[in-house]
């Protein structure tokens, strides 16, 4: 007969004492129960918080669609709420004179000071032609920017292209400003 190693030995030694015995009997019992928690109640648990957090996750993601759709829906509306005031400015009759006097009466209203200004007519591009002008303004800070929002009551398109803003040196409440304004019109054949 083989021998058998001491450790063994002292083990199998140690099992015909009772308290061994249900020790080892308890221990099969808990492992058996960890078993099945673990297969019969962890498992489909684990699989229902996936689930249902793959559920969330796609909810989530329909309701960020659907708020960007809502957006992209008012933003389009906007769009053609617009489309008619540009096109009436895009085609509006004004012509340089009236410009020149509108940009003047939008700084005489804000008590801004035209230092400088001076036109210059771009060249035709798709139907239509830029007149660039360039205006040094003085003023308060407040009448300035007022005179910027200004801008877009003007009978034509006209953006802001280019500008500047410093402090006026020497005086704390004055500014001064460069700005490249440019307004579109329909070319006329």
């Amino acid at each position: 007969m083989k021998a058998i190693h001491p450790i063994a030995e002292n083990i199998l030694y140690s099992l015909r004492h009772p308290l061994a015995r249900a020790g080892m009997a308890a221990s099969g019992c808990t492992i058996t129960l960890a078993v099945i928690i673990f297969f019969g109640y962890w498992m489909p648990v684990n699989e229902d918080i996936d689930s249902l957090s793959e559920s969330v996750n796609l909810e989530r993601k329909r309701i960020i669609d659907d708020t960007r759709d809502v957006q992209i829906y008012s933003a389009y509306l906007s769009a053609i709420k617009q489309l008619s005031s540009i096109d009436k400015k895009i085609n509006s009759p004004a012509g340089h004179s009236d410009l020149v006097n509108s940009i003047d009466s939008i700084a005489l209203h804000r008590k801004v000071a035209i230092i400088s200004e001076s036109y210059d007519e771009g060249k035709e591009r798709n139907g239509y032609t830029p007149l660039y002008m360039e205006l040094a303004l003085q003023g308060d800070y407040q009448g300035l920017s007022e005179f910027l929002v200004d801008i877009r009551s003007l009978p034509t398109w006209t953006v802001v292209g280019d500008g500047s803003i410093s402090r006026l040196a020497g005086q704390q409440d004055l500014v001064k400003a460069q700005l490249r304004l440019v307004t579109y019109h329909k070319t006329v054949k």
